[in-house]
């Protein structure tokens, strides 16, 4: 189930991120656990009717974890957390196409 973010931090800068268009390109994509991958589909689908500001996790790395976030703009993209902080942002068609 999707949750909301709790970390005005990474709210801030994912909405600056998007709405400047400072998208990761799909070359530079992260590469998934086999395991993760399989988490994908049922994280986004759970997106599809969550408010603003949430997010559901798909994939942990060590250090670093993978979300789809519901941006202010009702767009549904894919945030990288590392130590915390926020990494890069994808667009979703750019890492997984058409969900």
């Amino acid at each position: 189930m999707p949750s909301l973010v709790s970390n005005e931090y990474i709210i801030n800068e994912a909405e600056k991120m998007i709405s400047n268009e400072e998208f990761s390109l799909p070359g530079l994509s992260p590469s998934f656990n086999t395991r993760d991958l399989d988490n994908v589909k049922t994280a986004y689908n759970s997106m599809k009717n969550a408010e603003v500001h949430w997010e559901e996790g798909f994939a942990f790395m060590g250090l670093r974890g993978y979300a789809f976030f519901r941006s202010t703009n009702g767009n549904i993209y894919v945030i990288e957390r590392y130590m915390g902080k926020l990494g890069r942002i994808f667009k979703v068609t750019d890492l997984f196409g058409n969900l």
